[in-house]
């Protein structure tokens, strides 16, 4: 089974990939540009905001839970 951690630098997906990866756990990343992933994580660029990418990142699951840490969406800065 492969999870998908949306997010996978951010406040969640940090601390979580390290663990999922550790217990043996096929992973795949969506993160933004110029992010790094733990070693044995498969990743993609994209954000969860943009359809295009999103559609990719889920492409061939079953399934999917999140675990949104926001109410809307950000602001760019």
């Amino acid at each position: 089974m492969t999870i998908l951690v949306t997010g996978g630098t951010g406040l969640v997906g940090a601390r979580l990939l390290p663990r999922l990866v550790a217990a043996g756990v096929d992973c795949r990343a969506l993160m933004r540009g110029g992010k790094k992933a733990p070693a044995g994580v498969t990743t993609m660029e994209g954000d969860i905001f943009d359809p295009a990418t999103l559609v990719q990142a889920v492409a061939g699951f079953r399934r999917s839970s999140t675990s949104p840490q926001f109410s809307e969406r950000p602001t760019p800065t």
